[in-house]
C-alpha cells in the first residue's frame, strides 16, 4: 500500500532526487512523496502548488521579438518583486520563443504534454 506525505528533511529531499535521477527522471520542486511499504520506500513525489505555471502568448503577426521580450521582461520583474523566484512556462516546439528559451536561463525539463482539468 502506498502513502502520501510531506518531505520530512533535507536528507530525505536528497534520497527523492537520487532515485527519479536514477530512473531518468527530474524531481521539480517536490513538496510530497510517495511511499510504499514499512520501511517507506520512496517511489514517487508530488509537487502541489510550489511553483508558479506562467503561460504567455504574443501574436506572431502584431506583435514584434522586441515586444515579445518587453512583456516577458515586466512579467518576470513583477513576479520577483512579489517573491517568485522559480517558475515554469511550458513552451510549444512550434513557438519562435522554443529555441530561445536557453538562452533565456531556462532549464529543458524535457518533453511534456500538458493537461488541464476544469473549465478552461
Amino acid at each position: 500500500m502506498i502513502r502520501v506525505r510531506e518531505i520530512r528533511d533535507a536528507e530525505e529531499l536528497a534520497e527523492l532526487k537520487e532515485r527519479a535521477a536514477a530512473d531518468d527522471h527530474s524531481a521539480v520542486a517536490p513538496t510530497h512523496v510517495v511511499v510504499k511499504g514499512e520501511d517507506d520506500e520512496i517511489v514517487g513525489y508530488l509537487s502541489i502548488g510550489s511553483i508558479p505555471l506562467v503561460n504567455f502568448w504574443m501574436d506572431s503577426e502584431n506583435a514584434s521579438a522586441r515586444d515579445s521580450f518587453y512583456a516577458f521582461q515586466v512579467a518576470e520583474n513583477a513576479m520577483a518583486l512579489n517573491g517568485v523566484r522559480r517558475f515554469v512556462m511550458p513552451c510549444a516546439d512550434k513557438s519562435p520563443f522554443s529555441k530561445l528559451m536557453s538562452r533565456m536561463g531556462f532549464k529543458n525539463l524535457g518533453k511534456s504534454t500538458m493537461y488541464a482539468k476544469g473549465d478552461f
